[in-house]
């Protein structure tokens, strides 16, 4: 969930979901009393109620320890009931869910400044996630973003590049972003030939680029363009401030500046120039994008996997189902053969250190048995997945299926009469933290056909980008990165959208895009970065 926050630093006890000094509030120093303070503050209400709502509130009253929490105003928690719930209103969500949520934007032991927020923060919240930030080019208000939307990946209509003569199926295996874009030009000219388009029509016109979703730097589509070129960019322009690491000389170096963007950019160019990507992709909001999509006036979009099922039913409300064919296609390749995202797991399981003193070895150990049960084993994720067989769920040749009775938003399988029942609210199956474990039948049960197709594709065709090494920088060095990075990232974006909408030269204009990046303490944040690694191998 990208969203607008306000980032208050205080001190904290968070120990259990029960608040023992409900009803009473505490000054912990002289800085008003984080709960407090967001009851004077109207665009926090939903976010105060959420914290009466599972006994937190004055729990962050309280003086116990240091900690961060990011809050979200009043129109993102709508946006998130909205758009990720089936929830109305905060009094629907489950307590767990609440909780979960408030703990997710909180992290412990350290007060730190909003500077502190460009990079992949090396502290975790208090559900051991890590989160990212950046900042509105437009409102200049901050956002956080939890890396949602995996298996990101582009949908094409495959109807009109079979008619076109392209066969989509067999090109991906292989394409390169060079051929990808000649595919697009081809596809093109048979539809100004059709006439389905004009020739200064566009046909790829995308969403979560734009200021509504991409913020200015470019979203998913230059995140995967970079991706194939080993460089981050687009949404990936917060990780290490456009760091990469290189395998071959074991130390970071600066991606914005290498060849490998120099060549990415060159074939961005050659979409926009050929009137194939439209220049407003970066400028429009995301809505404007979509309905240019579904009524039939682009070919392309970028997808996910909770926002295919969105895009087939508009498309299919547009032109009437049977009149098209959608088709999730692999991301071409550039200067390798990876997989965009290279994440083992987003959900884990923290234990606190109290347990071995509280339990004692006995009891400690009959605990991590269990827990090595639950999330290792077959049985165990079957369980917390799907529930008990035959009562909640049936297979049937390797098929999973809820039983009559039940829906379960968690598996992607919606609501479709009103005598059902929600697997997660009622039983407390199919939370998050156990979606993604398991053996591949287990992993993909919940998969809908495209999906599953999908990830065989990519499986086959591409490989898993290695992990990057990671560095840990103490408060004092993250403030500087941060002094550092964010003009440096700023000017790498601001060039990134010059050469994205045509208004300059990729050849014509590198050297002095390079003196402007290198300007900004570029080598400064790469001397960091690689003394830190040392430091800490």
């Amino acid at each position: 969930m990208r969203k607008i926050i306000a980032i208050i630093a205080g001190s904290l006890l968070l120990g259990s979901c029960n608040d023992p000094f409900k009803d009473q509030v505490f000054r912990a120093y002289d800085e008003k009393p984080v709960g407090e303070w967001l009851s004077g503050q109207p665009e926090f209400s939903m976010w105060v109620e959420m914290l009466r709502k599972v006994d937190l509130y004055n729990a962050m009253n309280l003086g116990a320890s240091r900690f961060t929490c990011f809050v979200a105003d009043n129109d993102a928690v709508r946006t998130y009931l909205r758009e990720k719930t089936d929830y109305e209103s905060i009094a629907e969500m489950p307590d767990d869910e609440v909780d979960f949520l408030l703990r997710y934007h909180i992290i412990n032991g350290a007060k730190m400044a909003s500077a502190n927020l460009m990079l992949k923060l090396s502290l975790p919240t208090l559900t051991g996630d890590y989160l990212t930030a950046g900042v509105d080019v437009v409102t200049q208000q901050r956002y956080i973003d939890n890396g949602e939307g995996k298996e990101p990946s582009f949908l094409v209509r495959k109807d009109i590049f079979d008619a076109a003569g392209y066969d989509v199926a067999e090109l991906e295996k292989d394409w390169t972003w060079d051929k990808f874009a000649d595919v697009l030009i081809g596809v093109k000219k048979y539809m100004v030939e059709q006439g389905m388009c004009g020739e200064n029509d566009y046909i790829w016109s995308d969403m979560w680029c734009g200021q509504t979703s991409g913020y200015g730097q470019g979203g998913n589509l230059l995140k995967l363009l970079g991706a194939s070129y080993d460089i981050n960019t687009g949404w990936a322009i917060t990780t290490n401030y456009g760091l990469v690491y290189d395998a071959d000389s074991d130390s970071f170096v600066d991606g914005s500046v290498s060849d490998k963007y120099k060549q990415a950019y060159t074939v961005l160019q050659k979409l926009v120039q050929n009137k194939v990507l439209d220049p407003e992709t970066w400028t429009q909001d995301d809505d404007t994008a979509l309905n240019k999509f579904y009524r039939g006036e682009t070919v392309i979009m970028s997808t996910n996997r909770a926002q295919y099922a969105v895009q087939d039913a508009k498309v299919k409300e547009q032109l009437g189902e049977g009149n098209y064919e959608l088709y999730r296609i692999l991301t071409p390749i550039g200067t390798s053969d990876y997989q965009a995202e290279n994440q083992r797991l987003e959900c884990g399981i923290m234990i606190s250190s109290n347990a071995l003193k509280e339990l004692g070895e006995d009891e400690f150990i009959k605990m991590m048995r269990f827990v090595d049960w639950l999330w290792y084993s077959d049985e165990g994720l079957t369980l917390t997945k799907w529930g008990k067989e035959g009562e909640t769920y049936t297979v049937t040749d390797g098929t999973y299926s809820l039983t009559p009775g039940y829906y379960c938003k968690g598996l992607s399988i919606g609501q479709t009469s009103d005598d059902q029942v929600d697997l997660r609210e009622e039983l407390g199956y199919a939370c998050g933290n156990f979606m993604y474990g398991g053996n591949t039948e287990l992993l993909t049960s919940n998969f809908t056909d495209d999906l599953r197709d999908f990830y065989d594709r990519q499986g086959q065709y591409r490989k898993l980008r290695p992990l990057d090494p990671t560095v840990t920088f103490d408060e004092d060095q993250l403030e500087m990165l941060n002094l550092w990075g964010t003009p440096m990232t700023d000017t790498v974006n601001a060039w990134t959208c010059k050469f994205a909408m045509n208004q300059a030269d990729i050849n014509n204009d590198w050297d002095t895009y390079v003196a402007e990046v290198e300007a900004q303490n570029m080598q400064n944040i790469v001397d960091m970065y690689n003394d830190t690694y040392n430091a800490n191998k």
